[in-house]
C-alpha cells in the first residue's frame, strides 16, 4: 500500500465517521495539500468536492444527499464509488 492509498484511505475514513472539517479552501491535511469546494446540482448544494494536491492526484466528491463517497482520477466526476450508504 503506498502513502497516496493510506492517505485515501484515511480521509474517506474521516468523511464517513463526520470527523472531516468541510471548510472551504486550500490547507494542508496529514501532510497533503487539499483544496475543498461545494458541488451543486440544479436545485443547490448536494455536497464537496476534495481536489488532492491541485488535481495532480484527482479528487474526492461527497455526496450528502445520497452519501456516496467517489474518487476520481482525472477530476471528472466519474470515478470509483469508494463508500455508499445505499450499499
Amino acid at each position: 500500500m503506498t502513502k497516496f492509498d493510506k492517505w485515501i484511505r484515511r480521509i474517506s475514513k474521516a468523511i464517513r465517521k463526520g470527523r472531516f472539517n468541510f471548510e472551504y479552501g486550500t490547507r494542508e491535511w496529514y501532510g497533503i495539500q487539499i483544496t475543498v469546494g461545494p458541488v451543486f446540482s440544479s436545485y443547490g448544494k448536494i455536497g464537496y468536492s476534495v481536489m488532492i494536491d491541485n488535481g495532480r492526484y484527482g479528487e474526492l466528491e461527497y455526496d450528502q444527499e445520497m452519501g456516496k463517497l467517489v474518487y476520481s482520477k482525472d477530476c471528472s466526476g466519474v470515478g470509483i464509488d469508494i463508500w455508499s450508504n445505499n450499499i
